[in-house]
């Protein structure tokens, strides 16, 4: 069912930020720094998620020219 699905998606998506925010940052180039931007990919512009994948999925959203992480 749907609410099963999506439920169960959003599990997955908790247990993604956990596992990535373990792993430090030392990335400057423009790279995917989370292992599961091909399945967050779907949700690069939802506002409830952008900053997860501003962070974890610059590239492959498409982020990289907009962001600056100098403003973190």
């Amino acid at each position: 069912s749907y609410n099963n699905h999506s439920t169960m998606l959003l599990a997955y998506v908790f247990i993604a930020v956990i596992l990535i925010s373990a792993i430090p940052s030392s990335s400057t180039q423009c790279a995917d720094e989370g292992k599961y931007c091909d399945v967050l990919k779907k949700y690069c512009n939802d506002e409830k998620y952008i900053a997860l994948t501003q962070k974890e999925c610059a590239k492959t959203c498409g982020f990289c020219k907009v962001i600056d992480k100098s403003e973190y």
